[in-house]
């Protein structure tokens, strides 16, 4: 349990895909993503450190050979993820988008939005022009610190393993920190 909790709270990470697709509309990008990989591997590293693991952790494997209390299991969970995953996109997005009634300065607004939910801001700040480095320092923050919507979607899956909300969020804020040094 603690090699899951460990990699648990680290790796959080975006999609491959959704970083290339970042990539494709600007290609500095990259330099984001070579950060994002490093850092994570940084404080990966460290974390060996942090948590160390007991000499005789229970390991237990469990085997279920019945096909179709499996495949049930499975279309029960996937179709909870999926619910989980699009309410909570849709609550993040709905609260940052009140924002955008108290704000006027559109670079800070998404900027906030992205704290909440970030892949739709991201995309927008990335094709901003006139921001120059402020831009690519926001969008560092806010993927590495991954938003509210992704804690809250993880913390769903991982409070079986003793991680709290508490710990999610200060593992990302440091991984946030870390990334933009």
């Amino acid at each position: 349990f603690i090699e899951a909790k460990r990699l648990s709270l680290i790796m959080f990470l975006p999609s491959l895909s959704f970083l290339l697709s970042m990539y494709n509309i600007d290609n500095n990008f990259i330099y984001i993503i070579i950060c994002l990989y490093m850092s994570t591997l940084l404080l990966l590293f460290i974390s060996k450190f942090i948590f160390k693991n007991p000499t005789n952790e229970n390991k237990k494997i469990l085997i279920n050979n019945d096909f179709t209390s499996t495949y049930l299991k499975v279309m029960n969970s996937s179709i909870q993820s999926i619910l989980t995953i699009s309410f909570s996109i849709i609550f993040f997005r709905l609260i940052s988008s009140i924002f955008s009634f108290i704000f006027k300065e559109e670079i800070f607004i998404l900027f906030i939005q992205g704290i909440f939910e970030f892949s739709y801001s991201s995309i927008n700040i990335l094709m901003f022009e006139n921001y120059g480095i402020l831009k690519y320092l926001l969008l560092v923050l806010i993927i590495s610190f991954s938003s509210f919507s992704i804690i809250l979607q993880s913390y769903f899956y991982l409070k079986d393993i003793n991680i709290k909300i508490k710990q999610l969020i200060a593992f990302r804020l440091i991984t946030a920190l870390l990334t933009l040094l």
